[in-house]
């Protein structure tokens, strides 16, 4: 599987099919097809050897709540979530094989040890390549196992390190014995193995470049232009907000006075984190002490004020100097979420924090990235409530790019940066147009004729000058060339990876705060990096001793309060500052306390605009240079009111996530927006995002809940036949191939920077973007539709019984919709939500087992019913208008016989054959429901009616549930004959089956149906091919000679099917009562 060598698979389906495949399961080392034969190569040292105690359980369709808990019936407890439509469970054997023959699953697969590995480790136990002596492994055991799997680590002689926490299980530092890598992945205890990474290191230009700072022109009474001042945007300083940095501590700094507070405030021997913190929140104190007035690039007397200079910070240290004494993710999350929501003085706003550090060499979806995800929307799981958290990283410096924003490494972006929900940066460089001089100086040795003709040896000195930072501060809208590009997961999260980074901003030559204990002594051997973490991952990437002497002539000019520094560490605490600023706005703008990370995302996202026409929004590119662009705060908290949805005179409007708008599989929600007449001469941009719960780094695709964002142009006529629009129905097939070139799709955006009409719906990412270059409607129709809801988001777990306030899992949103001008007086003439109305349901019919219900009808299917039904939070046409249904229910078990006399309920019979109505055919374990034309049509037709039939045990089919439709077992073949066969039922009161048949033909249609319940098989075939079939018997009703009275017979096959049939034998037996119920020849 080139470039993965080591990807088993039994499919020659590429991934941007399977990605879509109902019975694809995706795992990282695997992809298999389960309605494919399932044998793959794996070797035996990486094969389960007995009960693995662990499965992958796929269902057969989307993952309902009956399948969850069947799952919980048969012993299973959910581990996480593996697309598509599987979950990781841990079961024995048998409930396995219990669960497989459950009719709702597809398949049931062991969690192989080769599945557990990742890719590297598992190329080099492929590759015989021996782990290194004493070498470190992150070990992730499943939940509950901690235990008996220190017994077992202790005897296999691998020594536990330290602790710490995932989403899915604890995870263990190790020192792992070279020859034991087999020996510890067929551990039923453990659930992932990965190298270990230690952590390493990863503005006066910056606050205007990000919208911060606004100038002024100042003016004498005349009106001439007499200077410039700078003002605060709005007057926002991150005033009452506190933001966390975990880093290398952050030093008594003027420019902090007393707004640090942690363990680590007031100390760092490093710098990075002072550094780091004056980006965010220093007030510019000492910028007068400069030598060099003003810097390269900067104005006359420069303030190096930070994004929020009145915020205040809350410190820890993140860097690792010893293994045995690491400072753990889980440590990093609950520390600083539990001082800001319980220690300090309580905050309701959810909490910022600020991460300039990267894990060393990791480029992967990692344990420590799942845990990143998990604590965006809670922290502190063992604290009642969410405690979300907005986690900032940066991209990383391994781009590898030229000084021409280009030709950069793609998938070179570091964990955890390469979690979904957290903000991954990247950096821009920032105009400064440096042009100090660099010397290189090398002495070669050449010969020479003397005066007398003899040769001669001398040394020859040849002197280089050049401007080494001259191409990295030439521009403002060029991507540095250190900065790390996306997409992240390339040909394992789908064929083009998952959209990283997010954002950019201003990455080269900061000015920031400088730690008093700052050594810029420098000793490099030219031509080599420097590997002195003050600079490299500072960041400073020196070429030469030169450059680097050139680099301190720089910093001498800025003098002891401040210095430069370059890297993504640098962009990433910029966008830190502006979510403080961010946060201030709503809660003393909007009177708005609980912002929450989705929404702050999609803000910051719906305001990023690309930084130059080379870099484009392509999710499917081959390079990300840039993620959405650089964000700007006057366009993401726009002076006109940001308002939710029912409030007018905003040119930026915003969906709060909520329980009220959460969405389980198959349901959306609509709002129907009317621009103004000024917003039609500016290109519109909608943003999606949600907080989706952390995938399972042994899986593929990491996102776990799929949602599409829909934008449909409706008619701006009042006499349009169809109202006011004729919107797509999302979960329609045939509407959206019918539709496709008249709605916008989430992330539907090529080499461009505007979303296109048409294509399909994106399935890897969690935030999706339409930007409409030129409105052509003034009415617009903005769907949120669950494709894909398969974890519970507003739960710890999902192992337990359904939460009582809601049917089934669901996943909340943010949706943020504005106008790309921020000055408009009003983008919105109108917004509407979809209002609830109540909508009338077929009745439901009851079947008997063996009688044909004949004459049966359903309407017809309109090719101009596209209503909506907001009470159900989906398209109408999506499931038919209800005069196309006709419900019936099947109770596999007889009736019981009426007797007046007995009214003792208290001892009723096990066996219910024995209060049975004998009159009744059998019931057994064999069930069919059959569809067919009845003998006397009201109607002749040239052709059967096309008719569909469903059958489940959930009774909402019979409430048209989408969910419910998805799963539900179904035949729909063209025409009016359709059968569903069961081999599993139950005989007993309990076993009830919901039949729907739905016309899907523009005439009304009539036809009969039969539910078939007996102990025989569903026939048999012989070796000489003939088949066997054992109808019920049925009771022929009376007639005479001119109308004999008839009955339909049928029988049931179910195994190999056959092209043609030769003949048909019917052997009769008739029993009767009288000579006269009988007529013939």
């Amino acid at each position: 599987d080139d470039p993965f060598p080591f990807r088993l698979r039994n499919t020659k389906a590429p991934i941007g099919e399977l990605v879509r495949s109902e019975t694809a399961v995706l795992l990282r080392n695997a992809f298999i097809d389960t309605k494919l034969a399932q044998d793959l190569p794996i070797p035996d040292a990486f094969k389960a050897v007995n009960d693995p105690l662990t499965y992958i359980a796929q269902s057969r369709g989307p993952a309902t709540s009956a399948f969850r808990r069947h799952i919980a019936l048969n012993g299973g407890k959910i581990v996480s979530y593996i697309p598509n439509n599987a979950y990781l469970v841990r079961m024995n054997t048998a409930g396995a094989a219990r669960l497989a023959d459950w009719h709702g699953t597809q398949s049931v697969l062991p969690f192989e040890p080769y599945y557990k590995l990742e890719m590297k480790l598992l190329e080099m136990a492929l590759t015989d390549q021996s782990l290194p002596e004493g070498a470190l492994l992150n070990v992730v055991l499943f939940p509950e196992s901690e235990p008996l799997a220190a017994k077992r680590l202790a005897a296999l002689g691998i020594e536990v390190l330290s602790e710490d926490r995932t989403p899915f299980g604890a995870k263990l530092v190790a020192r792992i014995p070279s020859d034991m890598l087999a020996a510890l992945a067929r551990l039923t205890e453990v659930q992932g193995l990965e190298r270990y990474r230690p952590r390493r290191l990863a503005n006066d230009l910056t606050r205007p470049r990000l919208g911060v700072e606004i100038f002024e022109a100042e003016t004498d009474d005349d009106g001439a232009v007499t200077g410039v001042s700078k003002t605060d945007y709005l007057g926002l300083t991150g005033n009452r907000i506190y933001v966390n940095i975990n880093d290398t501590g952050v030093d008594d700094h003027d420019a902090f006075g007393r707004r640090l507070f942690g363990p680590s405030a007031g100390q760092d021997r490093h710098g990075h984190g002072t550094f780091v913190a004056g980006i965010i929140a220093g007030d510019g104190s000492g910028s007068g002490t400069i030598k060099t007035n003003p810097p390269p690039g900067s104005y006359e007397d420069p303030d190096f004020k930070g994004m929020a200079p009145k915020a205040k910070l809350h410190v820890l240290r993140a860097d690792d100097y010893k293994v045995n004494n690491h400072i753990s993710d889980n440590w990093l999350q609950t520390e600083s979420a539990t001082y800001h929501y319980f220690k300090s003085p309580k905050q309701e706003y959810a909490l910022i924090s600020n991460n300039s550090w990267e894990y060393d060499e990791e480029n992967d979806y990692t344990w420590a990235a799942a845990s990143y995800d998990a604590a965006t929307r809670d922290a502190l799981p063992d604290k009642p409530g969410d405690q979300q958290v907005i986690y900032v990283f940066p991209a990383g410096n391994s781009g590898e790019g030229s000084n021409n924003g280009l030709n950069a490494s793609p998938n070179s972006i570091s964990a955890p940066g390469t979690a979904k929900n957290v903000i991954t940066v990247g950096a821009i460089e920032a105009l400064r147009d440096i042009a100090i001089e660099s010397k290189s100086y090398e002495t070669n040795t050449v010969t020479e004729a003397d005066e007398d003709g003899n040769e001669i040896e001398k040394e020859e000195i040849t002197t280089t000058t050049n401007t080494p930072f001259s191409s990295q501060t030439d521009s403002d809208n060029q991507v540095a060339f250190f900065s790390s590009r996306g997409n992240v997961g390339i040909g394992i999260e789908g064929q083009y990876g998952r959209f990283k980074p997010d954002l950019v901003a201003p990455g080269t030559f900061i000015i920031s705060t400088k730690t008093r204990d700052w050594d810029d002594s420098i000793t490099i051997t030219t031509n080599t990096l420097n590997e002195d973490e003050a600079f490299v991952y500072g960041g400073w990437l020196h070429r030469s001793e030169e450059d680097a002497e050139a680099r301190r002539e720089l910093d001498e000019q800025l003098g002891n309060q401040y210095r430069y520094g370059s890297g993504t560490s640098m962009a990433a605490p910029a966008i830190s500052g502006l979510l403080a600023l961010m946060q201030e706005f709503f809660i003393i703008e909007g009177d708005q306390t609980n912002t929450s990370p989705a929404l702050l995302k999609a803000l910051l996202i719906n305001s990023a605009q690309s930084v130059d026409a080379r870099y484009d929004h392509n999710v499917q590119g081959t390079v990300n240079h840039q993620g959405w662009g650089l964000p700007n705060l006057q366009r993401a908290v726009p002076a006109k009111p940001v308002a939710s949805v029912n409030t007018d005179n905003s040119t930026t409007l915003f969906i709060e996530q909520s329980l009220t708008n959460a969405l389980a599989t198959g349901e959306s929600r609509s709002w129907e927006i009317t621009l103004s007449s000024n917003a039609m001469h500016y290109p519109m941009r909608f943003t999606l995002a949600w907080t989706d719960p952390p995938g399972n780094p042994n899986a593929a695709v990491k996102l776990v809940n799929d949602l599409d964002l829909i934008v449909t142009p409706m008619s701006d006529s009042s006499e349009d036949p169809n109202g006011p629009g004729d919107p797509v129905d999302p979960s329609d097939p045939e509407d959206e191939v019918d539709k496709k070139q008249e709605v916008y799709y989430g992330n539907n955006i090529g080499a461009s920077i505007y979303s296109s009409m048409g294509a399909t719906n994106d399935v890897i990412n969690n935030v999706e973007n339409v930007f409409i270059e030129e409105p052509t409607s003034q009415n617009y129709r903005v769907t949120v539709y669950a494709r894909r809801v398969n974890v519970d988001s507003l739960s710890a777990f999902y192992n337990a019984e359904e939460p009582a306030d809601h049917i089934d899992v669901v996943q909340d949103f943010a949706l943020v919709m504005s106008s790309a001008n921020p000055e408009l007086e009003g983008a919105f003439d109108d917004v509407k939500p979809d209002k609830p109305e109540v909508i009338e349901l077929p009745a439901v019919a009851s079947l008997t087992n063996g009688m044909p219900m004949l004459h049966q009808r359903v309407g017809a299917n309109s090719a101009l019913a596209k209503e909506t039904d907001p009470a159900h939070t989906v398209y109408a046409n999506r499931r038919g208008i209800t005069n196309q249904w006709h419900f019936y229910t099947f109770v596999n078990a007889p009736k019981k016989k009426e007797d007046p006399d007995d009214t003792d309920d208290s001892n009723p019979p096990d066996d219910p054959s024995e209060s049975a109505d004998e009159s009744q055919p059998s019931f057994g374990k064999h069930v069919a429901f059959i569809t067919f034309m009845p003998p006397n049509l009201s109607s002749p037709r040239h052709r059967e009616a096309d008719i569909d039939l469903y059958v489940s045990r959930d009774s909402n089919l019979t409430n048209l549930e989408p969910a419910v439709l998805d799963a539900a077992f179904r035949s729909i073949e063209r025409g009016g004959t359709e059968f569903i066969t069961f081999d599993d039922a139950k005989v007993d009161e309990s076993e009830v089956f919901y039949i729907g048949v739905k016309s899907e033909d523009q005439m009304a249609a009539e036809y009969g149906l039969v539910g078939l319940s007996t102990d025989n098989a569903n026939g048999f075939s012989d070796d000489d091919g003939n088949i066997y079939m054992l109808p019920l018997p049925a009771v022929i009703p009376d007639g005479s000679a001119a109308n004999p009275g008839g009955v339909s017979i049928f029988g049931v096959y179910t195994g190999m099917p056959y092209d043609y049939v030769r003949k048909v034998t019917a052997t009769s037996i008739i029993h009767h009562e009288e000579v006269g119920d009988l007529w013939g020849q």
